[in-house]
């Protein structure tokens, strides 16, 4: 899973460079994305936050884009329900506040169902910057 990702690593860098903002995305069509409780959630920051934000011990997580940093987070969760998303934005937000050296984002992406069953109580309980809702899906 956190295999050598140097050449990710060092495209990260290019992008950035040329002032593109690099966002991990968490989730997908995957039926394994989810957050049980606030506390996992808590956890899920930690972890995000040591993998792949500003470089810390890194006996502590892993560092697949080894000194690379991502500028934020987006949240593509389609399955498993809303319990805990709110929870990890709001962490999420508190560690990057402790980073002052570049601005960090975190974006959604809904499905077109209103209110969306996984990502709706994030939305309206926690500081979403871009909320990204698929109109068409073409097959």
């Amino acid at each position: 899973m956190f295999s050598d990702c140097s050449q990710i690593a060092e495209d990260i860098k290019t992008c950035q460079s040329a002032g593109k903002k690099i966002l991990l995305s968490l989730g997908g069509a995957s039926p394994n994305t989810v957050i049980d409780s606030d506390s996992s959630a808590d956890s899920f920051a930690d972890f995000l936050w040591g993998a792949f934000g500003p470089v810390q011990d890194t006996t502590l997580y892993p560092r697949p884009f080894e000194d690379a940093v991502v500028d934020g987070f987006d949240l593509d969760i389609e399955t498993g329900g809303s319990v805990g998303y709110a929870a990890l934005v709001n962490e999420l937000r508190t560690r990057f506040a402790t980073d002052s050296s570049k601005t960090y984002y975190i974006s959604a992406a809904p499905q077109c169902v209103n209110p969306d069953p996984n990502l709706s109580d994030a939305i309206e309980n926690s500081d979403i910057d871009y909320v990204f809702v698929p109109l068409f899906y073409f097959l």
